[in-house]
């Protein structure tokens, strides 16, 4: 191959998949977890966004998806400070990061 040439992930605006083992948000509720990654999406079935995670635990790469609105503002908030350890603890009818 030709080293001149650009690479697609050089100049591509694409989100890329995040990887690891699907788990559901009750899965990892009052667990610490490294938080690696996350990306926000349209959802294909609800006029709505949803969030998907990428986190560490255990040694692990998982991911957890989610439409929660609160996580969602917080992921975005602190975007800038990852990676980060968080606990995701239920409050009532929602979740959020402490």
């Amino acid at each position: 191959m030709n080293e001149n040439h650009p690479r697609f992930c050089d100049f591509s605006d694409e989100n890329p998949q995040l990887e690891g083992a699907k788990k559901k948000v009750t899965d990892i509720l009052n667990t610490e977890i490294l938080i690696t990654n996350f990306r926000i999406a349209n959802s294909k079935y609800k006029d709505k966004i949803y969030l998907t995670l990428q986190y560490k635990n255990n040694g692990e790469i998982n991911i957890v998806f989610t439409g929660s609105e609160v996580l969602i503002e917080q992921a975005r908030k602190y975007e800038d400070k990852m990676p980060y350890f968080v606990t995701i603890v239920r409050r009532g009818s929602y979740y959020t990061m402490t």
